[in-house]
């Protein structure tokens, strides 16, 4: 597979539309334009992907899960990933954790409400413990509405699992990224996924050191 055929392959796997992909291309290689980049920048592109989770095996032969519940279980699991608390990151995987977990087989709970918040809460519990972070998916009284948003949860929980291993890369998350405040306060979606998986592929670094 070429690089930008990769790439093209890599960012719809990773969910990301067309401002998202923009914005990585350009952090990556200072070009927001895959038509401007050299092979050389492309392939950087690629790597970064990978970083991020992308295989391109698993992406082109994996059957996607489907069912109501499907996406928030996913994004649960992705969430998991960034953590690093799992190291594969494909649906497969999230099947054999869920259905080990509850004893249910995948078709009833990414269908069924009841077996559906059975999974949810299993895999939250699990993260929870994993993680040493007890606050994670949990509301807290009277804080801000963002500050009970999971994705904001996950980033700061991510932090602070930075911070035990001695690697995180400035005094707080608001200070490493400036902006990343503005974006919790004003629940951007993709901003916010994107930052847990600029600081995923930190989480994995230090655990690999």
């Amino acid at each position: 597979m070429s690089a930008l055929a990769a790439i093209h392959v890599g960012v719809k796997h990773l969910g990301l539309d067309e401002t998202a992909a923009r914005a990585m291309y350009a952090r990556v290689t200072g070009k927001d334009s895959l038509r401007a980049m050299t092979e050389t920048e492309r392939r950087l592109v690629v790597a970064h992907l990978r970083d991020s989770g992308f295989s391109a095996v698993s992406a082109t032969s994996r059957r996607p899960l489907s069912g109501r519940y499907a996406p928030v279980l996913q994004a649960l699991w992705l969430s998991a990933w960034n953590l690093g608390i799992v190291r594969n990151r494909d649906d497969k995987a999230l099947i054999a954790f869920v259905t080990r977990q509850t004893c249910i087989e995948h078709p009833s709970w990414v269908r069924d409400p009841a077996d559906a918040m059975k999974a949810i809460e299993a895999l939250k519990s699990w993260m929870r413990r994993a993680s040493g972070d007890d606050a994670l998916f949990r509301s807290i009284p009277g804080a801000p509405g963002w500050r009970n948003d999971p994705r904001v949860q996950v980033i700061l929980a991510q932090w602070r699992i930075l911070e035990r291993a001695g690697a995180a890369p400035a005094l707080s998350v608001w200070a490493w990224r400036p902006e990343a405040r503005a974006l919790a306060a004003a629940l951007d979606g993709e901003a916010l996924i994107d930052l847990q998986r600029d600081l995923g592929r930190l989480v994995r670094e230090a655990g690999r050191t």
